[in-house]
C-alpha cells in the first residue's frame, strides 16, 4: 500500500469510529428525575390513563423561547409545529416514558427528548442533556 491508500483508509476507519460513537446520542438515555418529575408516561391497558390526559392538557398550547426565535405548537389531537425562526416545520407527536417522542413530516425517524414543567415552564431536554426553557405564549 502507498502512503496516499493509507491516508484514505485511516480517515475512512477514523468517520466509521466518529459515526459509531454519535450513533450513541440518541436520545433515549434516562432524563433528570427531580427536574422532570411531570414527564409523560405511556397509557397501558387503561392504567395511568388520567396522567396521560394531564399531561396532554399541560403541553396543549403554544410556547416560545426566550429569545423568541424557537417555538413549539402542540394540539390536543397529537400533531404541532415546529418554528426555528420563521421556519415552520409539521409534527406529530406522543407523551410516554418521560419522553416527548416527534415525528416531522417528511422524516421517517422521531426525535427523542425529555420533557418536564417546572411551574409554567415547559422544559425541553435533548440528547445531549442540553435544557431549553419554553413560556407559554
Amino acid at each position: 500500500m502507498n502512503r496516499k491508500s493509507v491516508k484514505k483508509m485511516t480517515a475512512v476507519i477514523l468517520s466509521v469510529m466518529m459515526l459509531s460513537a454519535f450513533g450513541g446520542c440518541r436520545g433515549d438515555n434516562e432524563t433528570d428525575s427531580a427536574s422532570f418529575a411531570g414527564g409523560g408516561v405511556s397509557a397501558a391497558a387503561g392504567d395511568g390513563q388520567e396522567n396521560v390526559n394531564d399531561e396532554l392538557q399541560k403541553i396543549t398550547g403554544s410556547w416560545s423561547d426566550g429569545s423568541g426565535s424557537f417555538s413549539y405548537s402542540f394540539r390536543q389531537d397529537g400533531t404541532g409545529e415546529y418554528d426555528v425562526s420563521g421556519k415552520k416545520m409539521k409534527f406529530t407527536y406522543k407523551l410516554n416514558d418521560n419522553r416527548l417522542r416527534i415525528l416531522y413530516k417528511g422524516n421517517k425517524t422521531e426525535t427523542v427528548l425529555g420533557y418536564g414543567f417546572r411551574g409554567d415552564l415547559l422544559i425541553i431536554k435533548d440528547s445531549f442533556g442540553n435544557e431549553t426553557v419554553y413560556e407559554r405564549k
